[in-house]
């Protein structure tokens, strides 16, 4: 009675999980312009239709939106003031909906996978800056080995960079995780209660939300290491095995390199081959963490061999999962990491030229971001914190007007080959340097060997070797030989 006119399709034999939804939907929005979709193991909240219908109405003729979503994962919240909504560029397949505008862009064979798999980069950014597999979860719907339509429509929403709404706390909550279900037996902590609270706020700017993305980001990289420690703790498996199911995913990316391989079947063969009566008397919480350790190798060496196309990375480097590492120029030499150095910033060259040196034992932290269109070296044993801009180049021109062509020639078609009539010059922070967080270093700045940068500096001039400087501008507070009578 709540939905006036209702029709069954009964079809004579099963035609499969993506070849009904596809089938289902592309007929539905063909008639109706659109659609909203629920499976059968989805309960929902009460006020979840007039939340579809109202971002239906409200986001019709933005063609940068592409779908309303229902659910959403049991991220923190602000429970303070009226329930709200945002968008994020990932789709969902737990209760959505979609116009026909949108759905004329999906892709049922995945069109531009070939140029996708070329691209580490945007590899990267549809992993959610690798957080969850969909890139390996596509290649197996291509090939039949899944049958996921979601990820085909996910990667067609990708490629035209559209966006989804999503409520600030779940209207769903999936109940097809009880062991019943076909294609899921456990969530691994996706579990949701339906949100009883109506949505009343919607965005007026169409645009992804960074905080709520970022959140989102930070739950599927917890989610992913409890699945995988899950995985290791309930198994009863011979050992071997238990290597086997813990390595999978960390080391299949790395199985087609031959150096690779060698060194971690060297590393296994060290710690396996055995006595077995070793293993007989070794407790299995202390199994379970050493095949973890080994996992974690897999995935450092599989972090390595993804960005080999992006840059020269030395076998003892570390590149964490939330790493940047953009070569616009392709080049691998323009970027070169040195030995037991750690990035978990941002490297990128540019398209028209630009080159980054680190050295060996080096850190770059979380959020920082050094960008090249000339040349920026960093020593050996360099410390940098966490948010710091290091940048050897003005980025756009300053003149208003040519600025403007740039952005919009970058906007449109990325950033451009040829040489651009923008100011830049080499970069240079010595060995044994730190550089605090939030600091920001410009163009043509040499930092001495062990000089320390205050946090929140900005150095636009040269720093001696062993001196500490603070401040906007930065300038030199003290030397190391001030400080030798200090406790």
């Amino acid at each position: 009675a709540w939905c006036g006119q209702v029709t069954i399709r009964e079809q004579a034999e099963n035609h499969g999980l993506a070849a009904a939804i596809i089938a289902g939907v592309t007929e539905l929005v063909r008639v109706f312009e659109r659609v909203i979709v629920l499976e059968d193991d989805l309960l929902v909240a009460p006020h979840f239709l007039d939340y579809m219908n109202e971002g239906l109405r409200r986001y019709a003729a933005q063609p940068k939106v592409m779908q309303i979503a229902g659910y959403l994962a049991p991220i923190e919240i602000d429970n303070d003031g009226p329930a709200k909504s945002f968008f994020l560029p990932l789709t969902t397949s737990w209760g959505w909906a979609t116009w026909k505008r949108a759905w004329d862009h999906f892709e049922p064979t995945a069109a531009g996978y070939e140029e996708f798999v070329r691209n580490p980069a945007q590899q990267r950014a549809f992993n959610l800056d690798d957080t969850v597999d969909y890139s390996t979860m596509l290649r197996e719907s291509r090939e039949g080995r899944n049958c996921s339509w979601a990820v085909r429509w996910y990667f067609s929403v990708f490629l035209c960079n559209g966006l989804t709404l999503y409520p600030e706390q779940s209207l769903v909550q999936n109940i097809g995780f009880d062991g019943s279900g076909v294609h899921a037996i456990h969530s691994f902590g996706f579990e949701t209660q339906p949100c009883a609270a109506k949505i009343s706020v919607y965005p007026s700017c169409i645009a992804q939300d960074e905080d709520k993305w970022e959140e989102l980001k930070a739950y599927f990289s917890r989610a992913k290491k409890r699945r995988m420690e899950r995985k290791l703790l309930q198994t009863k498996l011979p050992f071997g095995q238990i290597v086997a199911a813990g390595l999978q995913s960390g080391f299949a990316v790395v199985r087609s390199s031959v150096s690779c391989v060698n060194n971690f079947v060297k590393l296994c063969c060290d710690w396996v081959v055995r006595p077995c009566k070793r293993w007989q008397r070794m407790k299995y919480e202390e199994l379970a963490k050493k095949t973890y350790e080994l996992a974690q190798f897999g995935e450092k060496l599989s972090t390595i061999h993804q960005f080999s196309c992006e840059a020269t990375i030395a076998s003892g480097a570390r590149i964490f999962s939330e790493a940047v590492v953009r070569n616009l120029h392709g080049d691998p030499e323009r970027i070169r990491v040195g030995d037991n150095t750690v990035i978990r910033g941002e490297l990128v060259v540019f398209a028209h030229a630009g080159k980054i040196c680190i050295g060996q034992d080096c850190y770059v932290g979380d959020g920082t971001r050094i960008w090249s269109s000339d040349s920026i070296t960093i020593g050996n044993r360099s410390l940098i914190s966490h948010a710091v801009n290091i940048h050897d180049t003005n980025s756009h021109p300053l003149d208003a007007e040519s600025r403007h062509k740039h952005y919009l020639q970058i906007v449109e078609f990325g950033h451009p080959k040829k040489d651009i009539e923008v100011a830049a010059s080499p970069v240079r922070i010595g060995d044994d340097a730190w550089i605090g967080f939030n600091a920001t270093i410009l163009k043509g700045v040499k930092i001495g060997r062990g000089a320390i940068v205050a946090a929140g500096s900005v150095v636009v001039k040269d720093v001696p070797d062993n001196a500490i400087v603070a401040g906007n501008p930065a300038k030199v507070i003290r030397h190391y030989e001030d400080q030798k009578n200090v406790a």
